[in-house]
């Protein structure tokens, strides 16, 4: 998903990210092709008319967003639906049908409801942290004159490392452990996911996530697809400690088109700070 904290999203369903009330609907940018965006391209440029039919050829630099739909759960409570909004810097690498995809998270955004009080907010050291990754894929012609995207499983793991099974290992659940890395470099074990509002403090997590992409091409230049995800998080400390006892639960939503991406094509000199600067124009969901 982007590897962010749905625990901290969660705790502020106690509280509050400030990004908008929870909708199951999504934007449909099925027909909103980006051409040709570089870093000098104003912002009513950005949503191009195009609408002409999918290329056989996706090589290049594409903007990608990953919206990961989660339930979450407290003691006493109704389970509530949030989302994170992960932006990708995304380059394709084309031989035949075969892709070599390489990923760089540009920017983390969370959703919650409007009524809680406090801001989950990932820091830019959580984000600059976060490692770029390479995965397998394929973009195959279909029987409708289109072409399906497939981006193999890509496991990632964030605040720790010398795991033997990479997968199934249970996480370390405190901070002297010595598999739990200071990834993002503040001085504080794991990953730190700051809460601004009432309560406020630091989460000191650690966390893996499974991700799979399944799309097809639904213009030139742009994808959009199913994503398919399972994640995994541990808070090892917090500050005040109090906030680690609030002990909250969240699972991806079951329905799997709650959870699904948007690519498109971007100029070749784009990269993550333009990115960052120009996602809610680029790739935009409801009420941000």
């Amino acid at each position: 998903m982007g590897r962010v904290g749905f625990w901290a999203v969660w705790v502020f369903a106690l509280s509050a990210c400030g990004n908008g009330g929870t909708q199951e609907d999504v934007t449909d940018t099925a027909d909103q092709v980006v051409v040709d965006i570089g870093p000098e391209t104003n912002g009513e440029d950005l949503q191009a008319s195009d609408v002409s039919p999918p290329s056989d050829d996706v090589s290049g630099v594409w903007g990608e967003l990953q919206v990961t739909a989660l339930i979450a759960t407290l003691p006493g409570t109704q389970p509530m639906a949030l989302r994170v909004f992960t932006y990708h810097l995304v380059h394709h690498e084309q031989n035949g049908t075969a892709l070599v995809i390489s990923h760089e998270v540009c920017a983390v955004v969370n959703e919650s409801p409007p009524q809680v009080p406090t801001t989950t907010v990932i820091p830019q050291a959580y984000v600059d942290g976060l490692d770029s990754y390479t995965r397998a894929g394929t973009y195959t012609a279909d029987d409708s004159d289109s072409f399906d995207y497939n981006a193999e499983k890509h496991l990632a793991l964030s605040g720790l490392t010398g795991l033997t099974d990479p997968e199934t290992e249970e996480l370390p659940t405190s901070p002297d452990d010595p598999r739990v890395i200071d990834q993002d470099g503040d001085g504080h074990p794991g990953m730190t996911i700051r809460l601004d509002g009432f309560p406020s403090g630091e989460l000191y997590i650690v966390q893996r996530d499974l991700t799979e992409l399944v799309g097809k091409a639904v213009a030139a230049n742009t994808i959009t697809g199913i994503l398919t995800v399972s994640t995994e998080q541990v808070v090892l400390e917090s500050m005040p400690a109090q906030l680690k006892e609030l002990n909250p639960s969240a699972v991806v939503d079951p329905d799997p088109a709650k959870s699904y991406f948007t690519m498109v094509r971007l100029h070749a000199e784009a990269d993550c700070a333009w990115l960052a600067e120009h996602y809610s124009e680029l790739l935009p969901v409801p009420n941000l």
